[in-house]
């Protein structure tokens, strides 16, 4: 039996090292991202603001399994979304207790997570693709062979509109890892989260006798990389996570320490000892509880720079719409195909509801959103293939639109 204190639980920072050691520039473009991040938490702390408006994060879950105990259920998946929301929304039911003395620098980092329920080209979604691959085992040796349909694995979806998370049986020593938003120019077709079945979630596979305990903390873990977040202690003894109120550690903690855990440490903790109960750290699922400020911070900084197409990403908008033929048919674009100039938009037979009309490109980004009243005007689109799409909360129509 492996137990998740033994296993290698995270090998995001040693894929990271890899590519700064094969990509020299890499490591220019995260010291860049690090200013930015910095001036972008200056300036909201010298603002003051408060309130902040929750993002909504598209996940698309690719399951590839070879045996089919591998091939996960919707309940195994759903559970692990929970767990994400009460993580990162600070309502996990083991949350610090308000006398601890850490309790006040946890924060809700109002950042939710929901299957996607539109895919790229606009068509409906489980947010849900299965794959059954010839690769009996995914390790070291073959774990970027996990992006590539052609390789055993799956592409991922636009990286830019949704998180990728794939659901593999790994070597039984890695849990998973993730990429980091600086190697999205880079590395885009990598960019993602990874994740061993049997600690995704917390039902089904998950917290088997091979990995007792799991409760869907690794993904928390994993998705806060994804986020930008580094190990609390820097992945060297006493390193810089840089992140300013996470209290620095000596190393990676495991199991589930005693508080104060390393009190007035070599880094200078103070008398509290290391915050080893930051999803950040290593211990287990059950002792795992909480973000701090600074961190909820840094995440919602690259959301609003690296990562900042996500704010517009439209994949949780339809879970509750329907296809509707007879609106496809009464959609006019006129003209279509056209070389460009105006475009005019609107419906041969007008419905009484308030409907909305959104022009993506075929990446799945958002060009244009607004409400469809008498007529919508379009002009300046550069020479592609685009998708018109009108929807109201119970339909949607969708046609694709040519300049050239």
């Amino acid at each position: 039996m492996t137990s998740i204190s033994q296993a290698q639980k995270c090998i995001s920072q040693k894929r990271l090292a890899k590519r700064i050691s094969s990509n020299p520039e890499l490591n220019d473009k995260i010291q860049e991202s690090d200013l930015k991040i910095w001036q972008w938490v200056h300036q909201k702390e010298r603002s003051n603001i408060k309130k902040q408006e929750i993002i909504n994060i598209p996940v698309v879950v690719h399951v590839i399994w070879n045996k089919n105990h591998q091939n996960i259920s919707e309940e195994q998946i759903q559970s692990q979304l929970d767990v994400l929301n009460e993580d990162f929304r600070k309502k996990n039911s083991d949350r610090l207790t308000n006398n601890h003395p850490f309790s006040a620098l946890t924060e809700d980092v109002q950042i939710e997570f929901c299957l996607a329920s539109l895919d790229p080209s606009g068509g409906l979604t489980s947010g849900i693709t299965r794959n059954k691959t010839n690769k009996t085992s995914w390790n070291d040796n073959n774990y970027d062979d996990i992006f590539f349909s052609n390789r055993g694995g799956k592409d991922n979806w636009n990286p830019d509109l949704y998180l990728n998370i794939y659901v593999v049986e790994g070597d039984g020593e890695t849990l998973g890892f993730a990429s980091f938003p600086d190697e999205l120019e880079d590395y885009r077709e990598y960019d993602g989260v990874v994740i061993d079945h049997r600690v995704f979630g917390r039902t089904g596979t998950a917290g088997s006798e091979d990995f007792e305990g799991a409760m869907g903390r690794t993904a928390t873990h994993e998705v806060g990389h994804w986020l930008n977040l580094w190990h609390i202690w820097g992945d060297e003894f006493c390193g810089d996570d840089k992140v300013g109120d996470t209290v620095p550690a000596e190393e990676d903690n495991y199991d589930c320490p005693t508080f104060p855990h390393r009190p007035n440490n070599e880094c200078g903790s103070g008398p509290n000892g290391e915050m080893y109960m930051n999803y950040m750290d290593y211990v287990d699922d059950a002792c795992a509880v909480m973000f701090t400020k600074g961190q909820s911070n840094r995440m919602r900084a690259v959301l609003s720079g690296l990562r900042g197409q996500l704010q517009n990403a439209n994949g949780c908008n339809a879970s509750t719409a329907v296809y509707d033929e007879s609106w496809a048919n009464s959609l006019i674009i006129h003209p279509n195909p056209t070389s460009g100039g105006e475009v005019r938009i609107w419906m041969d037979n007008p419905s009484q509801q308030e409907i909305q009309i959104q022009i993506f490109d075929m990446q799945g980004r958002l060009i244009s959103s607004t409400p469809l009243s008498a007529s919508v005007i379009l002009d300046d689109l550069k020479k592609g293939l685009y998708l018109v799409k009108i929807s109201s909360a119970y339909r949607f129509a969708t046609k694709k639109l040519m300049v050239h």
